[in-house]
């Protein structure tokens, strides 16, 4: 190998790291999002507000996958996107509306739609936090 070569290894091992672990303070908060999503989201469908309540509920809903989204975009010492992160993260707002569908549309959601809409939301939601803290 020449000099040259070497020198060039020696950079790229030097060269900082776009890995940075999720903080306690991160990992707490998708946590507290997804059980939020999970149950909050089940909750409301099965309660039936009224059409105003339920509108402000769906903004909520719709809301957790956004700022999951939109922090993952800003968040400083993390890897560039690639396409399966744009791909994932548009699967986790699309995600979100089955909750916001089965409670604006649905006529007296049962038990178990409820809970699925709402699971479906919550493990896309998972997924792309995942896909972006693994790398």
């Amino acid at each position: 190998m020449t000099d040259q070569a070497r020198e060039a290894l020696e950079s790229v091992r030097h060269a900082p790291s776009l890995y940075r672990r999720p903080r306690v303070a991160e990992i707490a908060l998708a946590v507290i999002s997804l059980g939020a999503l999970s149950a909050g989201a089940s909750w409301l469908i099965q309660s039936d507000p009224p059409l105003v309540w339920s509108l402000l509920a769906a903004l909520a809903i719709l809301a957790v996958p956004f700022s999951w989204h939109w922090a993952a975009l800003r968040a400083p010492g993390r890897a560039p996107w690639r396409r399966i992160d744009t791909l994932l993260a548009g699967a986790a707002l699309l995600a979100g509306t089955f909750p916001v569908y089965e409670l604006l549309w649905s006529d007296g959601s049962s038990g178990t739609s409820a809970w699925v809409a709402s699971a479906v939301a919550t493990v896309m939601l998972a997924v792309f936090i995942g896909v972006r803290w693994r790398r």
